[in-house]
C-alpha cells in the first residue's frame, strides 16, 4: 500500500474551477480500488474538502485540513491536531490590525471566527460548507481557549507580500501563503509535512510509500519530507526542492506522474 497526499487547488485543481476532470476522478477511483490509500491536504476545512472526498469511491480515504492543523480520515475520526488558541487570535488581531486586511479564523467545529464579513469571509462560507459564522468583536461572549486550527490574513497582493510575524512570534506559530491573498498562521510545527507523518505512522506505511503533490509554499513541508512531486506551475522553491517534477495542472499533472513518472499505477 502507499499513501498518496494532494494539494487541490492549482495541483489537482484549477484555481478557480470546482470540478476535477474525469482523468483526474478516474486515477484516484483506481488507487483506492487497487487498496492505496489517498490524502486531500488543503487551508480548507474538513467539511470543505470532505465535499472533494464524496465523488471518489469508497476506500481509504483522509482530510488534511487547515494547511496541516489537523488531520481526519473520511468519517471525520480525529487522527492527529495540532492547534492553537482563540487569545492567540485576539492577540495577533490586536497588533496587526489595519482597515485594509480582513482577519478571520477556522474553529475546530467548520465554523468561521470573523471581526467583519466581507468578499474574503463570504467566499470562505461559499466554498467550503461553513456551519457557522461569528462575530468574536464582543470577546466575553467566547471562550479564550477555544480550539483554532487556522488564522486568516486576507488582503491585495501588494499588501500581502510584506506581511510577517516578529522572530519571537515565529516561536510561537508558523506561517504560510497559499495564493497571494492569504496569509496564514497555524500553531508551531503545524504543517501538512507534520501531519502526513501522523498519518504515515497511523497507516504504517514505510516513508519511502509516500507521495506528496503540491504547488505553493504551503506544500514545502510535505514535498521535502516525502516522495515530493511539483506540478509545472508550481512556485520555483517547491519545484527546488522536489524530487519529481510533472505536468501542469492544465495539462493534468497528477495523473501524468502517477502512469509515467511514478508508475504506480498502469494503464
Amino acid at each position: 500500500m502507499k499513501l498518496i497526499v494532494c494539494d487541490i487547488d492549482n495541483t489537482l485543481l484549477k484555481m478557480g474551477e470546482t470540478k476535477f476532470k474525469k482523468e483526474v476522478i478516474d486515477t484516484i477511483n483506481k488507487l483506492l480500488l487497487e487498496g492505496h490509500a489517498f490524502c486531500l491536504a488543503s487551508g480548507r476545512p474538513f467539511l470543505g474538502i470532505k465535499k472533494y472526498l464524496d465523488i471518489f469511491v469508497p476506500g481509504k480515504k483522509f482530510a488534511i485540513c487547515g494547511n496541516g492543523a489537523v488531520v481526519y480520515d473520511y468519517n471525520h475520526n480525529l487522527i492527529n491536531e495540532t492547534a492553537m488558541k482563540l487569545q492567540d487570535f485576539y492577540e495577533l488581531y490586536d497588533k496587526y490590525y489595519r482597515d485594509d486586511i480582513t482577519f478571520y479564523a477556522y474553529d475546530d467545529k467548520n465554523n468561521l471566527l470573523v471581526f467583519k464579513e466581507d468578499k474574503y469571509t463570504d467566499y470562505e462560507v461559499q466554498e467550503n460548507k461553513i456551519i457557522k459564522v461569528f462575530d468574536i468583536n464582543n470577546r466575553d461572549n467566547f471562550d479564550k481557549n477555544l480550539k483554532i486550527h487556522k488564522i486568516m490574513f486576507a488582503c491585495d497582493e501588494s499588501i500581502n507580500k510584506n506581511l510577517k510575524l516578529s522572530d519571537e512570534e515565529l516561536k510561537r506559530f508558523s506561517t504560510s501563503r497559499s495564493s497571494s491573498y492569504y496569509f496564514e498562521i497555524l500553531a508551531n510545527n503545524a504543517s501538512k509535512g507534520h501531519q502526513v507523518e501522523k498519518l504515515r505512522s497511523y497507516l504504517g506505511i514505510d516513508r519511502n510509500e509516500v507521495f506528496t503533490f503540491g504547488d505553493n509554499t504551503n506544500d514545502l513541508t510535505m514535498i521535502e519530507m516525502f516522495n515530493g512531486v511539483a506540478v509545472n506551475n508550481a512556485v520555483d522553491e517547491v519545484k527546488t526542492k522536489a524530487k519529481y517534477i510533472t505536468k501542469s495542472v492544465e495539462e493534468i499533472g497528477f495523473v501524468y506522474a502517477i502512469y509515467e513518472i511514478l508508475k504506480i499505477l498502469e494503464k
